[in-house]
């Protein structure tokens, strides 16, 4: 999963680039999320999105003097997403790590990667549950609605 490359006008105010690229960025990660929660998706493609997912969310603190406090909400929203999603790669890594290891067939292992496993598909489904909520009617447009009009020339902090 790539994720586009912002097109900034080096003349153009903070604001306005904001205004005209970051609703872009959050079409992009809609699109991606949905194309992940609609089928099972593999550990590694699960990991891909986590990393989008932090792009968009760091992408979005470095603006967050554009946009004020009212930010805090949509990256809080993100960093429920990123970490789940953490979580479930920490989970599938380990898992493949000891599959990989001399032992894997030793009974006390299988027991663990049938654990590792298990915990493995509870962060599918709680990623399932969370994207449902995030994704949910009318999401997107809130999103692009927001980072659209709320931009403005930010205050130099003292």
């Amino acid at each position: 999963m790539k994720h586009r490359k912002a097109k900034w006008i080096a003349e153009a105010p903070v604001a306005e680039n904001a205004r005209r690229e970051l609703p872009l960025l959050v079409e992009e990660y809609f699109a991606a999320g949905r194309k992940l929660a609609a089928r099972r998706s593999s550990a590694a493609r699960m990991h891909e999105f986590r990393l989008l997912t932090k792009h968009l969310r760091y992408t979005l603190e470095v603006f967050r003097p554009a946009y004020g406090p009212a930010m805090e909400r949509y990256l809080g929203q993100l960093k429920k997403v990123q970490t789940v999603l953490g979580e479930l790669n920490d989970y599938a890594a380990t898992r493949d790590l000891m599959e990989a290891s001399p032992d894997a067939r030793h009974p006390d292992t299988r027991v663990l990667l049938h654990a590792l496993a298990g915990r493995e598909e509870e962060k599918r489904k709680e990623f399932a549950a969370i994207w449902t909520e995030f994704d949910a009617d009318g999401q997107q447009s809130r999103w692009e609605r927001y980072l659209r009009t709320y931009g403005r020339h930010p205050k130099a902090e003292v």
